[in-house]
């Protein structure tokens, strides 16, 4: 079973995380990484492998990060404002399992709950860069996610927005696109690996356990 550069890079990042955890100062960050590595290269490897289909144990991941994220970059809010949110998705989540089901990418659920993610992540950044612009943003942890999150979903956008139509009408040219996918998932990946080094400023927003 092929493992990709970016999967490399998130067990890289799960392995630091382990190592430097008492270090670390973002909320679930080594459970959700745990989750991460057990998705990418456990489960999800063994369903491509019995069943030539990894897709349930795709969505299902994409469901987990929705939610941290959004619990990540709403930290400074109002609880309400997180369970706001996650109940939006979760009705999208909903439209999208009936219209799409879970064998096919759930794109509805899934640009509803990452159009949500950066908005917070731009309402983050702000705060972060014009209310508090003195602040290093090497040294916050959380300036790394946001990065990694952005870069991952702008550069994966347009894929995943038409990838169930490339499945349907060409599946071999589908295949090529979501080889195309792991430059995103690189960034995203890289994001993680740079929350877990650069773990040295303490009062940052979103970045405290509670």
């Amino acid at each position: 079973m092929e493992i990709k550069t970016y999967q490399y890079i998130l067990l890289l990042a799960f392995i630091t995380a382990v190592w430097r955890r008492t270090e670390n100062r973002v909320l679930f960050l080594v459970p959700f990484l745990g989750l991460a590595v057990l998705f990418e290269l456990v489960l999800g490897k063994l369903m491509k492998y019995y069943y030539d289909n990894n897709m349930i144990t795709t969505n299902i991941f994409v469901i987990i990060c929705v939610l941290y994220y959004l619990l990540l970059f709403t930290q400074e809010f109002r609880k309400q404002w997180y369970w706001l949110l996650a109940g939006i998705y979760m009705i999208s989540l909903g439209i999208s399992s009936y219209t799409q089901g879970f064998m096919s990418i759930m794109s509805i659920a899934y640009n509803t709950g990452m159009i949500m993610v950066i908005v917070s992540v731009f309402r983050y950044l702000y705060d972060l860069i014009i209310r508090d612009h003195y602040k290093p943003l090497h040294q916050i942890p959380l300036f790394w996610m946001a990065l990694g999150i952005l870069m991952f979903y702008s550069s994966s956008f347009p894929i995943l927005n038409f990838l169930n139509r490339f499945i349907y009408a060409d599946y071999d040219f589908a295949l090529r696109m979501i080889d195309m996918l792991s430059i995103g998932n690189i960034f995203l990946s890289l994001g993680y690996l740079g929350t877990i080094i650069c773990q040295k400023n303490t009062k940052t927003l979103s970045t405290s356990l509670p």
